[in-house]
């Protein structure tokens, strides 16, 4: 491999997936496995969930049984969707429509993952709700958030620490 390639290659693993304090990232989709679809937030016409596809503050996700969506989050938090739930974003910190400081995430119902790195770009930490729980995302780590849409909500931590109310 030329030195050139080499070098290009390592910065480019370098750069940081989220950006430093009052820069502005979009959230967007990384991967779809099976299918899901966008809820706008202007009340626009659903979008099935694909690669890249940019999600903003209000937005909301729907991911059938059998699917999962991986998404990148404007605050560098990375979320996993998986199948039979539905998730909407009031907050998102970083975007540049709006300008927020955290991250808030509603979890109707099914199980998400965040693989956090705490409050990114200057931000608070991630905070998700549920029909009955609030959680706040402390520091780096796993989260594997599961609600049911009878109230019932259960929290797993991997690594890192949060607080449930």
């Amino acid at each position: 491999m030329k030195p050139t390639l080499i070098l290009a290659t390592l910065l480019l693993l370098a750069h940081p997936l989220s950006g430093q304090e009052g820069e502005e990232y979009y959230s967007y989709v990384v991967a779809v496995e099976g299918t899901g679809q966008l809820i706008p937030a202007d009340g626009s016409d659903r979008l099935d969930l694909e690669r890249n596809l940019p999600i903003v503050p209000g937005d909301g996700l729907e991911v059938p049984i059998g699917s999962r969506a991986d998404l990148l989050l404007s605050d560098g938090n990375r979320v996993a969707i998986e199948g039979g739930s539905d998730v909407v974003f009031p907050e998102l910190a970083g975007s540049p429509e709006s300008g927020q400081t955290r991250t808030l995430l509603q979890l109707r119902q099914g199980q998400l993952r965040i693989d956090g790195i705490g409050g990114a770009v200057g931000a608070d930490t991630p905070i998700v709700d549920t029909g009955n729980t609030r959680i706040y995302v402390q520091e780096e780590g796993r989260y594997l958030i599961t609600a049911s849409d009878w109230d019932d909500t259960e929290v797993a931590v991997r690594r890192g620490w949060a607080e449930v109310l």
